[in-house]
């Protein structure tokens, strides 16, 4: 069994190699004391075996539109057999598991409460689908080659011409009621689709103009996604 001191250990060197070339370079491993607290707040939404925060990893970084609160990442490889980490969000007003459903999103913007400006909204509409998966399954915002995990080995000529389609999150314009307007380029499923995403004061998300550019990427359906 992973020994609780090598546990800690692992966690620091996940939230340091996160910092090294292609990763997020704003994680930060949380100490003991702060995932125990974590979850003893999170125990009752928990699902499955409770995680031992001894043997529990955890890294955490900052979520600009929810102040105070950041996003925390869990991974407990004596319970979580999956391999899929769990994510939260925490902070003096809430502390939320996020379960796949924008209820819990939702629910995070009022009690925080969300506070939304020109310089973060990119950042919660990345958080948001990353978050949420739909009815059928996610919605990806691929703004780059390595968002997408291509199945097998990708053939050049295929991710030239899907390369040709993506762009960063375009901020279009905002609205009279505080809320944003955005290009953006979306994989659902293997099919890379343009839409513009509106984002409302209050968070509310919603997609219109949709159009095809690709209906076969050449993606692995199964790409897990990053928080």
């Amino acid at each position: 069994m992973l020994a609780a001191m090598d546990a800690q250990t692992l966690s620091r060197e996940w939230a340091r190699a996160a910092a090294g070339d292609g990763g997020r370079r704003d994680w930060e491993h949380m100490e003991l004391d702060a995932v125990r607290a974590l979850l003893a707040r999170l125990d009752p939404g928990l699902p499955g075996a409770p995680l031992d925060p001894d043997y529990t990893l955890a890294r955490t970084r900052p979520l600009p539109f929810y102040p105070g609160h950041a996003l925390c990442e869990l991974v407990n490889p004596t319970v979580m057999t999956d391999g899929n980490p769990r994510h939260a969000v925490s902070g003096d007003r809430a502390a939320r598991l996020l379960d796949g459903t924008n209820a819990v999103v939702y629910d995070l913007n009022r009690t925080v409460p969300i506070a939304l400006n020109g310089g973060n909204v990119r950042d919660y509409v990345r958080f948001f689908f990353a978050a949420v998966r739909g009815r059928h399954g996610h919605f990806h915002v691929v703004e780059r080659l390595d968002d997408i995990n291509f199945a097998g080995d990708p053939d050049p000529a295929r991710q030239r011409q899907v390369a040709a389609h993506l762009h960063p999150l375009i901020l279009a314009e905002a609205d009279g009621d505080g809320g944003y307007r955005l290009r953006a380029t979306i994989l659902f499923k293997d099919g890379l689709f343009a839409a513009t995403v509106a984002v409302a004061a209050d968070g509310m998300v919603s997609m219109a103009d949709e159009e095809m550019l690709l209906e076969t990427v050449g993606s692995d359906p199964d790409n897990p996604v990053d928080v």
